[in-house]
């Protein structure tokens, strides 16, 4: 475990869930220590459960099966169940026995997911395709299904009925994408698959949660279709950050979907744009030749992507399910855990902001996702260019000028809604990214601002 009693699998970082791979994060705060404490303690033994499933009498089944586990991962589903739980009597053996399934569910997909894709790498290591061959990765992901299985039978008929029609999603969802739309519209068609990919185990994660933490059963539906509905914003915002993101954000190097082919929503926005300028008809001939492979083609669809209506049509997308997910929460009440899983709208909606709204160069809150004023756009602050969260932004002076109230000027998003930071000693942070130190810093080292040591509240 780690210090702050987070699972061994993923960093917990002052009350943030941080994902095991390096840059990311999944964005889920914690506000409560109480909260925080209990659902990393449950996390722990889920760890230590998931570990103990994997194991065979056979050395060869038993190391490529630890192999995923081992390799870390964000564990976001058993993370799931076990703050659904906190709603109710909170993290029991039920609820921890669920979260293995779930995970266990999902890490099989992924043994089957990198044969089918050809994939050399999986969370930083060699996949197990790649290492011990096709047959052999294809077949331990059966065994980590049939150990999925049964722990579920522990759990009850009922456990046992969920988890079946949870997999008969994921391979109508993977069915779906192999085949492609045939006659449907793509983009109905790739939310469909989404949907049912992502949104099932996501769904049946927040579900099991609820249900052993014996939730009413109104609630243990708000909160399937909250985990439904994160799943499909989660999965549509890599698509979004696959595009617009610097590799540092996204973890994977920008345009990597384009490169290989894979129809992401922006692309298929842009495939069905109407418009008939030069840039889109020049941009959907690119899309259409298939993959990008060629450098200077690659680095041309790129540019015009996040320069297009679809990329900020993806974003209203992706922003639409984190509403949707926020209303989902509506019949729970509000209560630490429901706070905590808001907080993870709010990161999602920001995540895929846009890399520039402004051509103010110099100001950080044009970098914001939320709307602003023309007031913003003149901003001449000296502040270093780079990416800023807006909420996480300090206000900038500039954007004050010119009028009596800072507030019909100011980009909403500045105001740090509801999070207000009390810096101990803003000139000793020396972190990159820091949005508190309003000069040139030092690049030696980086952070995000919800992690800044020197800025925690």
């Amino acid at each position: 475990m780690s210090p702050a009693g987070g699972p061994a699998g993923s960093v917990w970082d002052g009350g943030v869930v941080v994902s095991a791979l390096p840059g990311t994060s999944i964005g889920l705060e914690f506000t409560d220590p109480a909260l925080e404490s209990a659902v990393g303690s449950t996390l722990a033994v889920v760890e230590e459960r998931l570990r103990a499933a994997v194991h065979s009498d056979d050395p060869l089944v038993a190391q490529a099966a630890r192999h995923l586990v081992e390799a870390g991962g964000k564990r976001f589903r058993p993370l799931l169940a076990a703050i659904a739980a906190q709603f109710g009597t909170g993290g029991n053996g039920e609820v921890v026995q669920s979260a293995v399934v779930v995970e266990l569910t999902h890490l099989g997909t992924l043994y089957h997911d990198d044969v089918m894709d050809e994939a050399e790498v999986r969370r930083g290591a060699p996949s197990a395709n790649s290492r011990w061959g096709n047959s052999i990765a294809i077949l331990v992901g059966d065994f980590l299904f049939a150990c999925a299985a049964t722990i579920a039978a522990g759990l009850g008929v009922e456990a046992v009925r969920i988890q079946a029609g949870t997999f008969a999603r994921l391979v109508h969802g993977q069915l779906a994408e192999t085949v492609g739309p045939r006659d449907a519209d793509p983009v109905e068609h790739y939310l469909h698959v989404i949907t049912e990919k992502t949104g099932s185990l996501i769904a049946t994660s927040a579900r099991f949660g609820a249900m052993y933490g014996g939730l009413p059963a109104a609630q243990v539906e708000a909160l399937a279709r909250y985990g439904q509905a994160m799943g499909i914003a989660f999965q549509l915002s890599d698509d979004v950050l696959d595009i617009a993101s610097e590799s540092v954000q996204s973890g994977k190097t920008p345009g990597t979907d384009l490169r290989e082919g894979v129809p992401t929503l922006p692309v298929l926005y842009a495939l069905a744009a109407q418009e008939t300028d030069p840039s889109t008809i020049r941009l959907k001939e690119l899309l259409g030749a298939g993959p990008v492979t060629d450098d200077r083609l690659h680095s041309e669809a790129l540019g015009l992507l996040r320069e297009s209506p679809a990329l900020k049509q993806a974003r209203e997308t992706v922003r639409a399910y984190a509403e949707q997910a926020r209303a989902e929460l509506a019949p729970l009440p509000d209560v630490a855990a429901r706070r905590a899983l808001e907080s993870l709208c709010a990161f999602i909606a920001h995540r895929t902001g846009p890399r520039r709204s402004s051509s103010a160069s110099g100001c950080r809150q044009a970098r914001s996702s939320v709307s602003w004023t023309r007031s913003s756009a003149r901003c001449r602050s000296p502040l270093t260019r780079r990416r800023a969260w807006a909420y996480n932004a300090s206000p900038c002076s500039a954007n004050i000028t010119r009028s009596n109230s800072a507030s019909s000027v100011m980009p909403l998003g500045h105001l740090r809604p509801n999070r207000p930071t009390t810096p101990t000693d803003p000139a000793q942070c020396h972190a990159a990214d820091c949005q508190m130190v309003q000069r040139p810093v030092s690049r030696s080292r980086r952070c995000t601002p919800r992690r800044c040591p020197g800025h925690m509240r």
